[in-house]
């Protein structure tokens, strides 16, 4: 059997991840699995229609996996408002205490060349940390 490459790998993990992170965000602000409040701009989007957005940008891939820099973010604040980043770090300091937003932006200038063998324990992570939410909340997606 073929090996798959790491950009394959990162599809795969980007998918858990961002189905993870959207349903943690829709459970902290919403109190259910169905909607979150985007980060930024607070508005309710339906969990399938919002994005996992990040404070720092996805090519930063020191910073690409790091749950404290991607939050649950409506399309319009993500894609047309690249990302709201100066009310996305405020809001960052607000949920993890002062001075996060500025630490993720030090961490995210750090060089970071993913392998296979860790993108594969990436995606167990975090199948492991959806399938939690899916079992108590039922299954999103």
């Amino acid at each position: 059997m073929k090996k798959p490459t790491v950009s394959i790998m990162h599809k795969k993990v980007w998918k858990v991840f961002s189905r993870y992170i959207r349903m943690r965000d829709a459970i902290r602000t919403t109190g259910e699995p169905y909607s979150l409040n985007c980060i930024t701009c607070t508005r309710n989007v339906n969990i399938k229609e919002s994005d996992a957005g990040h404070f720092m940008s996805r090519a930063r891939k020191s910073t690409l996996y790091d749950e404290k820099n991607v939050a649950g973010q409506c399309k319009a604040c993500n894609g047309w408002g690249s990302g709201e980043q100066y009310r996305y770090g405020l809001e960052i300091d607000q949920l993890y205490g002062s001075g996060t937003a500025e630490q993720i932006e030090l961490e995210s200038q750090q060089l970071k060349q993913y392998k296979v063998p860790e993108l594969e324990e990436l995606l167990d992570f975090y199948k492991s940390k959806l399938r939690d939410l899916e079992e108590i909340y039922g299954e999103m997606w």
